[in-house]
């Protein structure tokens, strides 16, 4: 599977659930990131905490994108979630 075909796609994805994170931005807002895993894995980032539980098994909505760029910081293969989605 070749990300730069799903760039900018709207995917639903299902896997299990990896490295989950939960973080609060340098502007004060909480959100979380994991990977989401089966044959391969897929970086996932959803605003707020959704209490994501590791090992969970979950079907994701959202928009992928191969490389993504927010102020100094660069993201590969990332879907952001939904709003509600999880």
């Amino acid at each position: 599977m070749n990300p730069t075909n799903f760039d900018g796609q709207h995917v639903t994805v299902s896997g299990t659930t990896q490295y989950v994170r939960a973080k609060t931005s340098h502007r004060g807002d909480d959100y979380e990131t994991f990977s989401l895993c089966e044959q391969a894995c897929v970086n996932v980032f959803t605003w707020g905490y959704p209490q994501v539980a590791e090992g969970k098994r979950l079907t994701v909505n959202g928009t992928f994108e191969a490389v993504k760029h927010v102020s100094r910081y660069t993201f590969h293969n990332e879907i952001d979630a939904d709003e509600g989605s999880l």
